[in-house]
């Protein structure tokens, strides 16, 4: 159970970054081609999550932020290799710890229910 807590507090702190970073997106759209470049050109014909991610950087920043917050098996697929963890800094341990903290209180909180 240790390790199903602890996937689960990581793929909430992921979509909670991922949520910060869509409302960066919202204001300032020019983040979406940093995000592309740093995938640059794809490789291969199949469609990898790199692939993936492209198809979705070509769109409008509003739904790239949509899909970025979305609770999907798929989204929580692409948030492990996101292009946008490079783009927007959170590199500051203070920062990543107090997501954490906030993610393992809420999911604990939710399952004490």
């Amino acid at each position: 159970m240790v390790g199903g807590m602890s996937e689960a507090i990581n793929d909430r702190a992921k979509l909670m970054m991922h949520r910060l970073i869509a409302r960066q997106i919202r204001m300032r759209p020019e983040l979406l081609k940093r995000a592309r470049i740093r995938m640059g050109e794809p490789s291969q014909r199949e469609l990898s999550a790199a692939e993936e991610w492209r198809q979705i950087l070509r769109r409008d920043a509003d739904i790239v932020a949509r899909l970025l917050c979305e609770r999907s098996e798929r989204m929580y697929r692409l948030r492990l290799s996101s292009p946008f963890i490079g783009v927007i800094d959170f590199s500051d341990p203070n920062v990543r710890r107090r997501i954490h903290r906030l993610c393992r209180d809420r999911l604990v909180k939710q399952n004490h229910r």
